[in-house]
């Protein structure tokens, strides 16, 4: 599905039926992070600007402008409030959304993300050279190096490189996202304007986002749930998709593990 919305063309594939949840993947990546995960809703995974088949019309842009985005495509397609899901850099969007158009989120459920400030720990540092160098190398070898860092499960590994082989980034999209990003994570967001039900997950043995955002996440946004995803690395919804969607279908039904949740 291809729509135009504030002088962009957005692209978005949607799936399932029930309950509209916007899904919004992280840095560098278009709808794939989404996959291998069913939430027994109407998922809408949408490409954000300029990833996949999204277009972007701009040189630059602050973070904020691709919840801007997100929230008027799902308005676009007929959806005036909706569950939020976000994956890593998704996740900081998600936030976004909330902030931004609270009486249109219904929840969210954010996924291996941090926060904005110096109460988050910080990323692994990545300049714009490492990623110019990175783009640089044969496709197979940088989705090999990509993954190996990022997904612990040797078992899942070939998988996951196959599935990033078949969604490749434009590096000059790459670039601005990453200044985005970078000034985004510069600056504190109130949280606990954030008033929507919230599911927080993370891998416990996530080496790119520091599993302890997540609990600094649970402790800044109200009426928020964490749940870890044991032995799983950063990429925990395409390692272990079974237990992240039945996670988040439950909260999508109004349940909650309370028993895992911390």
């Amino acid at each position: 599905m291809k729509k135009e919305y504030n002088k962009n063309l957005f692209n978005a594939v949607v799936k399932g039926e029930g309950e509209p949840v916007l899904c919004i993947s992280g840095f560098g990546c278009d709808h794939y992070n989404f996959s291998w995960l069913d939430f027994g809703a109407e998922m809408t995974l949408l490409d954000n600007r300029g990833m996949g088949e999204s277009e972007n019309n701009l040189e630059a842009y602050p973070l904020e402008l691709l919840a801007t985005d997100a929230h008027g495509f799902m308005q676009s397609i007929g959806h005036d409030s909706y569950h939020v899901v976000g994956i890593s850099m998704g996740g900081i969007i998600a936030q976004e959304c909330a902030l931004q158009f609270p009486a249109h989120v219904k929840s969210l459920s954010l996924i291996c993300t941090t926060g904005g400030g110096e109460d988050f720990h910080p990323l692994p540092k990545l300049t714009e050279k490492d990623l110019k160098d990175f783009y640089s190398l044969p496709p197979e070898r940088g989705a090999r190096l990509a993954v190996q860092a990022t997904c612990s499960d040797k078992n899942k590994m070939e998988e996951i490189i196959n599935l990033r082989l078949k969604h490749p980034a434009r590096v000059e999209e790459v670039l601005k996202q990453k200044r985005a990003v970078d000034n985004y994570l510069r600056q504190s967001k109130d949280l606990s304007q954030i008033k929507c039900p919230t599911l927080i997950m993370t891998g416990t043995n996530d080496r790119y986002v520091a599993p302890v955002n997540s609990k600094i996440l649970k402790e800044k946004i109200p009426h928020s749930w964490l749940i870890p995803i044991e032995g799983a690395d950063h990429l925990c919804f395409l390692e272990k998709p079974e237990i992240v969607s039945a996670h988040v279908a439950q909260f999508l039904n109004g349940e909650v593990c309370y028993d895992l949740a911390q």
